[in-house]
């Protein structure tokens, strides 16, 4: 009976699986609005540099196509300038 009491009457207690899914949705969240923020960053200053919102979309929206992770704002407007140049 002590070896019970001293673990714990339950044991060790896990998260629930609810709970680690919303662990997840957070993350995920996380994750899209820090790619949209890189993605309205990189806009800003592409048109803050003169070029067309249209064209900037365009070319945005094409290198953001084949990219897995979301990139940073400078790696974008890099990107974005070669193509646009």
């Amino acid at each position: 009976m002590q070896k019970k009491s001293q673990a714990g009457l339950f044991g060790k207690l896990e998260p629930r699986p609810a709970a680690r899914a919303g662990e997840a949705l957070v993350q995920a969240r996380a994750a899209v609005e820090a790619e949209t923020q890189e993605l309205r960053d990189a806009r800003e200053a592409l048109v803050g540099l003169g070029y067309r919102e249209a064209d900037v979309s365009g070319v945005l929206k094409k290198l953001m196509e084949g990219i897995s992770s979301p990139p940073r704002a400078e790696q974008l407007i890099r990107q974005a300038l070669q193509k646009l140049g």
